[in-house]
């Protein structure tokens, strides 16, 4: 069968073959949620079982596997699956659990060993042990990688390993939207009682436990759901939640307001949990929450509507959660996003454009992009502008100080002022690694208080730090 690709897809099709056969070790591939990567990705296996390879299709959920395969059966690949009571096949591609393989390492290198290529989907868990030890077994496959958020809340680099020596990127979420591939999105975030600075961090992100608790106490569950029956009453909507029960309650107090709401988690079977988005996709039900089960590579293009529940500090999460609302469908004509967490103001607009390479120490890359505005009339999150383009209301304008002193200022955390004068305070508090740093912010946000330097200092540790040394 013939599978009919878009401009920008046969041209990363096309780029992805040249640099693999050149005899490059591994090729990166970034596209947007939502552009279709296993399409792409599908077109390049087929090209390269005609010519007679082996290969295998590695991703870590039963949901991303059989999505894979119907894209297979799209393009006539026959293919055997690894997973839970699939053992390997005859086929020459396969499609597989990475954690099912993970699982079996002892016992299929063989298998692993003879393989042409592998493809990674969602490739920015690579670095990863239980990834990474699948991929290294595979010793003389090429490496395809496929992902819309290529940088990671650990800053490691996608290029460790030796995984990846290429990158092939197609037009970024904006140029999407704007072609027509992908819908718009308006954002909203409402005000709310969040408050996220006491909450301690672990591994990079906030600390499940105290980040939940402080999401219950904060009751974004009501405020969720008057925000969507103003905005999209009824739009098949998903919302996003720290934890499995509060999934389930939220997803009670959007039943007790009149809607049809259901949960969805791990303990469910896959047949449930494809019943469910069923219902979404057919009006039956109109919103499901859930912990992360609806993130990566999720695909519904009736979901109209993102509600965000769940502060994060990992931009590819972000990113990943809005994606679920940017397919387009004839039934909608934008999405609708309620971020009634601040991430937008954490990590700037979804479709900004946002810098990364295969190189490592590069934490905190992600986030320098234009800083957005927040119109305190109708609450709508946009870039920075003098004006809302929700409701007109005009905004003062800045005060002299920060921006007029930006080009005098030395850098801060090796940082450009520039750079940090596009950060929300948190994040340019948080890079700051010595007083000079922290007096430079304060200078740059226009902080005349004199007493905040010291107390940011002893907030981040560092007074402490430089008196130790």
């Amino acid at each position: 069968m013939t599978v009919q690709l878009r401009p920008y897809q046969s041209r990363a099709v096309a780029e992805t073959l040249a640099y693999l056969q050149r005899g490059c070790r591994g090729v990166a591939v970034e596209s947007p949620v939502g552009s279709g990567k296993t399409t792409m990705g599908m077109s390049v296996v087929k090209t390269l079982l005609d010519a007679g390879k082996r290969g295998a299709w590695l991703a870590h959920r039963v949901e991303l596997c059989d999505q894979a395969s119907e894209r297979a059966a799209l393009y006539g690949i026959p293919h055997g699956r690894v997973m839970p009571g699939h053992e390997i096949g005859p086929e020459r591609f396969h499609i597989c659990s990475v954690d099912t393989l993970a699982a079996r390492l002892g016992g299929i290198c063989d298998w692993l060993e003879s393989l042409d290529f592998i493809f990674i989907d969602e490739a920015q868990h690579i670095v990863a042990s239980g990834w990474n030890g699948v991929v290294s077994a595979a010793v003389r496959a090429q490496r395809v990688g496929l992902s819309a958020t290529w940088f990671r809340l650990d800053g490691r680099g996608l290029g460790e390993g030796n995984h990846f020596d290429r990158i092939v990127q197609c037009p970024g979420s904006r140029d999407l939207t704007a072609m027509g591939y992908l819908a718009p999105a308006i954002v909203y975030s409402p005000p709310t009682d969040l408050d996220m600075r006491s909450v301690p961090k672990l591994g990079g992100d906030y600390k499940l436990s105290d980040m939940a608790a402080e999401v219950q106490r904060a009751q974004l569950a009501v405020i969720g759901r008057r925000w969507y029956a103003r905005h999209a009453p009824g739009q098949p909507a998903l919302v996003f939640c720290p934890t499995v029960e509060m999934a389930e309650a939220s997803a009670a107090a959007y039943r007790a307001a009149g809607w049809s709401a259901q949960s969805v988690d791990g303990t469910m079977s896959a047949r449930e949990r494809a019943a469910a988005v069923k219902g979404l996709a057919s009006g039956r039900i109109q919103i499901l929450t859930s912990v992360s089960l609806l993130g990566e590579g999720f695909d519904c293009p009736e979901i109209a509507v993102a509600i965000l529940e769940r502060p994060t500090e990992s931009t590819s999460l972000f990113i990943q959660q809005i994606g679920r609302a940017l397919r387009p469908h004839p039934d909608k004509s934008h999405a609708v996003i309620l971020d009634l967490v601040m991430n937008t103001a954490r990590h700037g607009m979804y479709d900004a454009p946002r810098p990364w390479t295969l190189e490592g120490g590069l934490k905190g890359l992600e986030r320098q992009v234009a800083p957005t505005s927040r119109c305190v009339r109708c609450w709508r999150v946009h870039e920075k502008a003098d004006h809302c383009p929700g409701c007109g209301c005009g905004y003062p304008k800045a005060k002299k100080g920060a921006l007029d002193t930006v080009w005098h200022l030395p850098s801060i955390a090796g940082r450009r002022p520039e750079v940090v004068a596009a950060m929300t305070l948190q994040d340019a508090v948080e890079i700051a690694t010595s007083r000079r740093d922290m007096e430079a912010i304060a200078e740059l946000k226009g902080i005349n208080d004199r007493g905040w330097v010291d107390r940011a200092m002893q907030r981040t540790g560092i007074a402490g730090r430089q008196a130790a040394e």
